[in-house]
């Protein structure tokens, strides 16, 4: 082959190349339209090849600074939806909405049911549940960092809809209504009681007798979002779903090398979780070893932690 030949060889390899890496990064596609949209976000859908009768669907929510589609992969969720046969909505902020590409997880007008950007998170679900074979009954919601903060949200607005979720570095639901009480509660200067945490949850759902399941995530050395952020939304969560007399409670601690972890149980079922990270900064943890609890591949806040949050998650959300 002449040199002419090797090069256009060498030019349609690297287009090939480039564009299966288009492909793994989109392997997710976009929903224009899904009904009302009045936080102006976007709709990205992972759908398995072979569609059960009744899928599980997961929502992921990205950080500040992360683009949906990437988060997905670069997470390891991507890579588990495919393994695991489940449906995967990934919806996307816009830097026209906030700069810095974060969930307004912080303003009154958005985290406030059937409003901005809560509704149109709620419209994409209404969407996926009445037009796919999707399992009412297995509806989860995971998120990182502001979208954790927003999993909050939409925990705490829409109760019925998931039967379980997980908050990665997040901010407990009812810290922040405004861009400088949200800094402070990233920060972690604002403490109540978990009864009063709670109160914040049921005010808005008063007619809910019982609640998701509830993985939560930090790192003890998250400069970010401040790890005291997950002692308080543990709180909240253990009254929401302690607090009747007939809740008994069964508390476990398991401590490891990389993470200390305590388990919440009731009726021989965990409904509450809590990982925190050992020296462990704001990230979403993954783990790039070589064994089948992996996951992931690192980035700007995707960051190795020996332990991969998605692979964990999806088994408390009992996809596997």
């Amino acid at each position: 082959m002449g040199t002419r030949g090797t090069s256009f060889m060498i030019r349609l390899i690297t287009a090939m190349l480039l564009l299966l890496s288009i492909q793994i990064i989109s392997a997710s596609n976009e929903v224009p339209d899904f009904g009302a949209n009045p936080g102006e976000l976007k709709m990205f859908l992972y759908l398995p090849d072979k569609m059960e009768k009744e899928t599980p669907l997961v929502v992921l929510l990205h950080g500040c600074l992360q683009e949906a589609q990437t988060f997905s992969k670069e997470s390891g969720w991507l890579d588990y939806a495919k393994k695991y046969n489940f449906a995967l909505l990934i919806p996307g902020q816009q830097k026209a909405n906030n700069g810095a590409n974060c969930f307004n997880w912080f303003l009154e007008d958005d985290i406030k049911r059937e409003s901005g950007e809560t509704a149109s998170l709620f419209n994409m679900m209404t969407h996926l549940l009445k037009n796919y074979s999707i399992d009412k009954k297995k509806v989860f919601i995971s998120g990182f960092s502001a979208g954790a903060s927003m999993t909050g949200v939409m925990l705490a607005n829409y109760p019925k809809l998931f039967s379980a979720g997980a908050i990665v570095a997040g901010v407990p639901f009812g810290c922040a209504s405004s861009t400088i009480r949200g800094l402070t509660c990233m920060a972690g200067l604002v403490r109540k009681s978990a009864k009063k945490w709670a109160s914040f949850i049921r005010e808005i759902s008063s007619n809910q007798k019982s609640f998701p399941r509830i993985s939560i995530w930090s790192g003890s050395k998250d400069r970010i979002v401040n790890s005291s952020n997950s002692d308080q939304i543990l709180k909240q969560w253990l009254n929401l779903h302690f607090s009747f007399a007939d809740s008994q409670m069964i508390e476990k601690l398991t401590e490891e090398e990389l993470f200390e972890k305590r388990s919440y149980t009731r009726k021989n079922d965990v409904v509450v979780e809590y990982y925190k990270i050992k020296n462990y900064p704001h990230g979403q943890p993954i783990f790039t070893g070589k064994d089948d609890k992996n996951c992931g591949a690192e980035s700007r806040f995707v960051i190795e932690a020996g332990i991969c949050a998605a692979y964990h998650q999806a088994k408390f959300f009992k996809l596997f």
